[in-house]
């Protein structure tokens, strides 16, 4: 987690990118999260 521990050290910048990249990342890994829970015994099912 560098970006959280570069968090603390630094005064965090709100910046248009920042905007851009966080709710990306969270709508993605939200869809990844739910997607492996609708396809988990297709998955693991060797």
């Amino acid at each position: 987690m560098a970006t959280a521990t570069s968090l603390k050290f630094e005064k965090p910048k709100i910046t248009l990118m920042w905007f851009i990249v966080f709710p990306l990342g969270s709508i993605i890994g939200l869809v990844y999260i739910v997607w492996s829970m609708i396809y988990f015994r297709e998955i693991f099912q060797v």
